[in-house]
């Protein structure tokens, strides 16, 4: 009978019977501490930071186990430092001071950031047309590129402009 060589102690795991004799059973406890008295396996892992989460290197999920304000379904907050408070590189927090609904460029998680250049003034955006008023509109780097015009000073005063002239 399979239950003849069971010696009873949880930790050993279940011995079985087989053609020589008692064969050693599988620990139940990998990677923890097993507790004899009670019957159960404890994870030798705590959750560092408190946050209800336990690292990854110890099957957890949580991203950094060290900072208490970084965990899954944390709520990611638009900052300047690139901290990933959700512990997904895809998520950045949402800041639209001008209400645009184009984020700020400040607001990164790691590389990927917000595209509104210019997160006070709505009219300056990455689908705004570029205008000639001396500012990038399209956040595109570029000031009026699209929309320069070249003017020549009218030097002989025939209200057109003199093309050997330097631009103004």
């Amino acid at each position: 009978m399979a239950s003849d060589c069971d010696d009873g102690v949880f930790c050993n795991g279940v011995e079985v019977c087989g053609a020589m004799g008692c064969e050693a059973g599988e620990p139940p406890c990998t990677g923890g501490t097993c507790v004899e008295a009670s019957g159960i396996c404890q994870s030798t892992c705590v959750d560092a930071d408190f946050d209800g989460h336990r690292d990854v290197a110890c099957g957890g999920d949580d991203c950094d186990d060290a900072d208490p304000n970084r965990f899954p379904s944390n709520v990611e907050v638009c900052d300047v430092a690139n901290h990933d408070e959700d512990c997904d590189p895809r998520t950045f927090g949402f800041r639209d001071q001008d209400m645009d609904n184009y984020p700020d460029v400040a607001c990164c998680n790691g590389d990927v950031c917000g595209t509104d250049c210019n997160d006070l003034n709505p009219s300056v955006h990455p689908d705004e047309a570029e205008s000639c008023d001396g500012r990038d509109n399209d956040c595109d780097e570029l000031i009026d590129e699209e929309v320069l015009r070249t003017f020549y000073p009218d030097l002989d005063h025939d209200l057109a402009g003199d093309m050997n002239a330097t631009p103004i």
